[in-house]
């Protein structure tokens, strides 16, 4: 591994159901104690993946609420044999929750590549910048790879941009929202971030006032915070972190590593 972050998050499903959801409550008790937000009732995992109910508050207090109810409620349906990370597990993250994450190339081309990046990693937007431009013209525009962005935010900061991430996929701008929102380093623009958001939206090219919408009603923040809980029980430990149809990759390593394995992959799979 060259660089990476290593996630801020606790792998509270290993502690088991029962004190999983303890340790989730605790974070919505304790981000109460900070920002008000603990006397709200639990929502459902529908109202919390959909953001329902964290209209109030500043934007990363009401992200961290949406993902602590939304992580609390998924908990409780899952035992603790549900923590898995083998390669054929790992392919599941081209999922985000239950919807198909982001991606770019051919649905059916024969290596899939999933990215996870968090918006307060450095070497992330290093990683986007550098390596994942060449993986593109060489892979991806040629039909030999599928590329999936399973968005996570570790922390309430980057879940607010992650989520406006999601926002911004509903007007085929991921991508390119993503690239700007490490360019810009939203995630560290503080009481600028709202603003920042907006702003980096319109030069994604999205429709203002639908984006601005989503954004503001906090649509995606309970996804991205079951999301990010589904890549940690596949045991995702560092990002970035990239999976070549199952090989987990650890750290922005050098773009030489990822042809190697790119390259194996599709001999494995028959193709040139």
């Amino acid at each position: 591994m060259r660089y990476s972050s290593r996630v801020p998050l606790v792998h509270v499903r290993t502690l088991g159901p029962p004190l999983a959801v303890a340790a989730a409550s605790a974070l919505v008790l304790m981000i109460g104690a900070c920002g008000g937000a603990a006397d709200r009732p639990a929502a459902s995992l529908p109202d919390a993946v959909s953001g329902a109910g964290t209209s109030d508050g500043a934007p990363a207090t009401r992200a961290a609420a949406t993902v602590a109810a939304a992580q609390a409620t998924a908990l409780a349906t899952l035992g603790p044999s549900d923590v898995v990370g083998s390669p054929g597990d790992r392919m599941s993250l081209v999922y985000c929750v239950n919807v198909p994450c982001p991606s770019l190339g051919d649905a059916h081309a024969p290596v899939t590549v999933i990215e996870i990046s968090d918006y307060q990693c450095a070497y992330c937007g290093e990683h986007l910048r550098e390596t994942q431009p060449v993986l593109m013209e060489e892979y991806v525009e040629a039909g030999k790879v599928r590329l999936v962005s399973h968005v996570v935010g570790f922390l309430p900061p980057a879940q607010v941009v992650a989520a406006a991430a999601m926002c911004a996929n509903e007007h085929g701008a991921y991508f390119e929202f993503q690239r700007l929102a490490f360019e810009h380093r939203l995630a560290d623009a503080g009481f600028a971030q709202q603003e920042g958001i907006y702003r980096v939206g319109a030069q994604a090219g999205v429709e203002p006032k639908a984006f601005a919408a989503c954004v503001d009603e906090g649509r995606y923040l309970g996804l991205v915070g079951v999301s990010t809980m589904e890549a940690t029980q596949m045991g995702i430990a560092f990002t970035p972190s990239v999976i070549i149809n199952g090989l987990l990759i650890e750290g922005a390593e050098d773009v030489d590593l990822y042809r190697r394995k790119i390259d194996e992959a599709l001999a494995a799979a028959g193709q040139p």
